[in-house]
């Protein structure tokens, strides 16, 4: 099954954005009874969208309660691991998965480092997948806006002072590096390096995603590079998704969440 971003909707989401740059603000979730999120990552412990009617990005650490299967076609089950409830079963979504969520709410207090974060207290539902086209058109207009000093999430540095931080700003930016040079850097440490130019300047900021690291070797230092990462994906490396992470000693790191590789679906 695939979902149809109509006229209208798509007309709605170029407004919110439009709205946004001009209020220095960001577009928020629509906290109705159902929005369409389409998934840019997901992870155990949290998965972040698109709403797709606004544009606003969605963030969710809560787990999935999956109501629509069969699931099958958009997802894999997978083993629990310790980073999470030995109580629920989690599920692989896959990039532009189509989720919707029912009656979705805003958390009370919202965490300043995450406020685009919403509660789903009821189920969500697959969708489908968003169609090729579709979703070049979708990070084209959520992209964030080029930059010529290379700030990221509204600084220069590697993290942000959890202090600073008012909910006014947005957590998360998707960076397009379709023109852009990058790679994934894997240390002596095991730990895994996103090196990418941005607004003129070479950023280097923690890769949060482990599916990567099945690409890389089991130890020593090893570099992988955009194009030999959009060979092992099987589509073009086109963004970054970029956001904050969790709080350490006062200060909320910024990390890359993502690999954006849009492919076309054969068939």
């Amino acid at each position: 099954m695939t979902y149809e971003i109509t006229q209208d909707n798509q007309t709605e989401l170029a407004q919110g954005l439009s709205a946004a740059k001009k209020s220095r603000n960001f577009p928020t979730p629509k906290y109705a009874n159902q929005i369409t999120c389409a998934t840019l990552f997901y992870s155990p412990s949290e998965w972040i969208g698109v709403d797709i009617d606004t544009g606003s990005f969605v963030r969710n650490s809560r787990y999935l309660q999956l109501s629509k299967l069969p699931v099958s076609q958009v997802a894999t089950k997978e083993k629990n691991d310790d980073r999470e409830s030995k109580s629920h079963s989690t599920f692989n979504i896959k990039k532009f998965t189509l989720l919707e969520l029912n009656n979705p709410a805003k958390p009370n207090p919202v965490d300043p480092s995450r406020p685009e974060a919403i509660e789903t207290l009821e189920s969500i539902s697959l969708l489908g997948q968003l169609p090729y086209r579709k979703v070049k058109k979708l990070l084209k207009m959520t992209a964030t806006k080029k930059s010529t000093s290379g700030k990221i999430l509204g600084n220069f540095g590697p993290s942000i002072a959890f202090m600073d931080l008012e909910a006014v700003e947005p957590s998360v930016a998707l960076i397009d590096i379709t023109k852009s040079q990058m790679e994934i850097i894997l240390s002596e440490t095991n730990d895994m390096t996103c090196v990418f130019e941005w607004g003129g300047t070479i950023q280097k900021l923690p890769l949060a995603d482990g599916k990567y690291r099945q690409f890389l070797p089991e130890s020593g230092e090893y570099v992988l590079s955009k194009k030999e990462l959009t060979k092992l994906l099987g589509g073009k490396v086109t963004h970054l998704l970029i956001g904050l992470y969790r709080v350490q000693n006062g200060h909320v790191p910024k990390v890359v969440m993502s690999v954006i590789a849009p492919k076309r679906r054969r068939g």
